[in-house]
Parts: structure tokens; C-alpha cells; sequence
């Protein structure tokens, strides 16, 4: 027997929504970014937005609600 997807959804839409004030903070600092030269994808094994070639920090990346600002290639 099959459990209802439903449960996970809403966990997952309830989290999303509490992560939202970082997430809004994170991609102003990612759409700030892409003026300065860095992509956006979206991840779906991460469930957020990936702003890569990140031009400012000291290397790695960080992670602000749903939004990931990495300054390398790729997460992996």
C-alpha cells in the first residue's frame, strides 16, 4: 500500500516557506552575482536555486534558505 504524497509536500512547502526570508536575502545576493559574471540552474536533487561562479568570497559555497551561492564549477 502506497502512503499519500501529501505529507512530504506539505513538509516540504512548510519548509520552504520558513526558509523564505533567507532564501529572498540569498537570491538578491545571487541576482547581484549574475551582473558580476556568475550562472543560475535550478537543482532538484537540492531543491534550490544554484548561483555557480559565484564571484565574491573565499571559495566553497554558502547556503542561504533555498538558494546556494557557490563560487566553483559544481557542488560535487
Amino acid at each position: 500500500m502506497r502512503s499519500s504524497p501529501w505529507p512530504r509536500r506539505g513538509g516540504l512547502l512548510l519548509g520552504a516557506l520558513w526558509a523564505s526570508p533567507w532564501s529572498l536575502l540569498g537570491l538578491l545576493a545571487g541576482v547581484v552575482g549574475l551582473a558580476a559574471g556568475a550562472s543560475v540552474r535550478i537543482s532538484r536533487r537540492e531543491r534550490a536555486l544554484v548561483f555557480q561562479h559565484w564571484p565574491w568570497g573565499p571559495g566553497g559555497a554558502m547556503t542561504l534558505g533555498n538558494v546556494i551561492l557557490d563560487t566553483g564549477d559544481g557542488l560535487d
